[in-house]
């Protein structure tokens, strides 16, 4: 079973003035103006899908910018992609977000001092370190399936499954009907033998 991702806290800030704060555990994390974005931006240079924070279970976390009209900023660069730590400054229009470890209702406040791989690791139960290095060891990009692919994955089993099972089952009936043939031969020869001694 594998573990929820790590908590991140966000602070929205229009200038200097603090918004919201809000805490999101999700692997992928989508920010716009768009209603179902995860993190929501009430700012007219944002665009509807703006950017998207992928969090992997070592607590890895990467902003990438899905190609907005304005571009997402990290601590004042422009980039396409970029690893953030905490303490980071997003900047998305006029909108700025400080990123940092988080901490769920109901939840105990941790060690906000810690880095997100550190929060992460505590988090990391065994049976996702074994899927995220089986994961890594089959060259599969990322450490942990992401939700659709995990959503899908008992009925790609059940297909793997069906499949080998109509596999073996035209093996036996290629096997049966060749035994039978064989048989058919092996029975003609022996009359045809029979035959050639009388």
């Amino acid at each position: 079973m594998v573990s929820s991702p790590t908590p991140i806290r966000f602070d929205v800030y229009r200038g200097q003035q603090l918004l919201r704060s809000e805490t999101i555990a999700e692997l992928i994390i989508k920010l716009g103006t768009d209603a179902r974005s995860h993190l929501r931006l009430d700012d007219e240079a944002a665009s509807r899908l703006h950017a998207m924070i992928e969090v992997s279970s070592l607590g890895e976390i990467h902003i990438v910018d899905l190609g907005s009209r304005t571009g997402t900023f990290v601590n004042g660069e422009k980039s396409q992609r970029a690893r953030l730590q905490a303490g980071d400054e997003v900047r998305i229009g006029e909108t700025r977000i400080v990123v940092g470890p988080g901490a769920l209702p109901g939840q105990p406040a941790d060690d906000r001092s810690l880095p997100f791989e550190a929060h992460a690791e505590a988090a990391t139960s065994i049976p996702a370190q074994v899927a995220m290095a089986s994961g890594a060891l089959s060259g599969v990009r990322g450490s942990v399936p992401s939700p659709s692919r995990h959503r899908w994955a008992p009925v790609l089993i059940i297909l793997a499954l069906l499949v080998v099972l109509l596999a073996a089952l035209a093996l036996y009936r290629r096997s049966s009907s060749g035994d039978e043939d064989h048989a058919r031969v092996g029975h003609e020869m022996s009359a045809s033998a029979l035959l050639l001694t009388c």
